[in-house]
């Protein structure tokens, strides 16, 4: 299966376990998985909706550790997806981010040592730089308690760090503007999932990655972009300028040059940039643009 340019090719019979299963990024990871060749075993608090029938659900609570130990039996690599974000700050308080980010994660990786599985993929996030923001912080010791399990106890993993994917409410400005800036489309970030676990499935190692947008703008493009913004986005996105203007898109600061770390180890290749809105966006009417709504 291609993610991106990368091609996905299980090991045959790899089982992989993926806690949190019932959240956002499980929901759209476990297919991929599937799809992809790995025997899939599903964990959360309560069953997933909507099951494949090709994997199995197996309860677990990381926060209290019941149920994790049977999770991992025969399991091969762990995909641990469970945390509050930081949409989640206006309404739960740092015990809450400390029990479910760390202590939840520090009792799986336990629970993984225990069983014998020593590859994990872990989602952490671009708040890893703001650790001075309880959820960045709740990622900086994250990795390192990854950091820590690979040192003792001899675990591989790939810590993967997207930016912003949160469910848009703008089409226009939140998620299109902002695949320049800080926001980075989800199927990419599913599609670097997937590419960390055929990674770590064959490498000893511990890695982070960047899931962020594609490098779409060139570096010498960008001091151009700073004295005629809107020229130079239709010059490297066609049919840009007359979407910017028609929404009032503020581009002018230049876009973000993404960084790459992992990207070459894991074959992360992201696709969804700035044009591939443009063309999305173009021939659709203003109605059928702001009618648009986040699909996850």
């Amino acid at each position: 299966m291609i993610h991106g340019n990368h091609a996905s090719t299980a090991p045959t019979g790899t089982r992989v376990v993926m806690t949190g299963a019932g959240g956002n990024m499980g929901r759209g990871l476990a297919p991929r998985l599937l799809a992809a060749g790995y025997q899939l075993t599903l964990s959360d608090r309560k069953p997933v909706d909507g099951l494949d029938a090709e994997a199995r659900f197996a309860a677990a609570d990381v926060q209290t550790g019941e149920g994790l130990q049977a999770v991992m039996v025969d399991a091969d690599i762990l995909v641990h997806l469970p945390a509050l974000h930081g949409i989640h700050v206006v309404d739960h308080i740092e015990r809450e981010f400390w029990d479910l980010n760390v202590n939840g994660t520090f009792r799986t990786l336990q629970a993984a040592i225990d069983a014998g599985v020593r590859k994990v993929v872990w989602l952490s996030s671009q708040a890893w730089h703001e650790p001075n923001d309880v959820y960045g912080f709740t990622k900086v010791i994250g990795e390192q308690l990854l950091d820590y399990h690979r040192v003792r106890h001899g675990i591989s993993y790939v810590a993967v760090r997207p930016a912003s994917l949160v469910p848009w409410t703008d089409w226009a400005r939140d998620y299109g503007r902002g695949l320049l800036y800080e926001r980075v489309d989800r199927n990419d970030v599913l599609d670097a999932i997937v590419s960390s676990v055929d990674y770590v499935a064959s490498n000893d190692n511990g890695l982070v990655l960047d899931a962020l947008h594609p490098d779409a703008v060139p570096a010498a493009d960008l001091a151009e972009w700073k004295l005629d913004p809107i020229g130079t986005a239709d010059r490297l996105f066609p049919g840009a300028r007359a979407i910017v203007q028609r929404f009032g898109l503020d581009i002018s600061a230049p876009p973000v040059k993404p960084s790459k770390l992992g990207w070459t180890e894991t074959g992360y290749a992201p696709s969804r940039d700035f044009g591939t809105w443009i063309d999305q966006v173009t021939g659709l009417s203003d109605d059928q643009v702001k009618a648009r709504t986040s699909n996850y």
